[in-house]
């Protein structure tokens, strides 16, 4: 399996694939493939991931399974391994933008006010 971005780093949300995990599962004209997701993908990240899929066509194809913590996709079983590879870097295109979205709207510990100085 070749090494992708976001194997190499991940964000500050922590949300990467891991690329051991993937598994394909033939049918009749496709392959549905599933593939674990490893870091911080609680609640928060996967309504980011969910808000980030549904405003592009593309993205549509991903299915989070929240409970799992895997992301499920199909591929024409006459594509082959190139377009498998093509998947996985839309896919990552996709925890890339969800991560960001994610830690956007996190919520953000409170500033402590600044300390006081006596007056002289």
């Amino acid at each position: 399996m070749p090494h992708t971005q976001a194997e190499q780093s991940v964000s500050e949300v922590g949300v990467s694939l891991d690329p051991a995990s993937l598994r394909g599962q033939s049918t009749s004209n496709d392959t549905r493939y599933t593939i674990a997701v490893r870091g911080r993908a609680d609640e928060h990240w996967a309504d980011a991931y969910m808000s980030v899929q549904g405003e592009s066509v593309p993205h549509r194809k991903f299915q989070l399974d929240r409970r799992s913590r895997t992301i499920a996709f199909n591929c024409p079983t006459v594509e082959g391994p190139a377009f498998v590879y093509e998947m996985l870097e839309r896919l990552e295109e996709l925890l890339e933008l969800a991560d960001r979205r994610a830690e956007f709207g996190r919520p953000q510990a409170p500033l402590a006010p600044p300390p006081l100085r006596p007056i002289a």
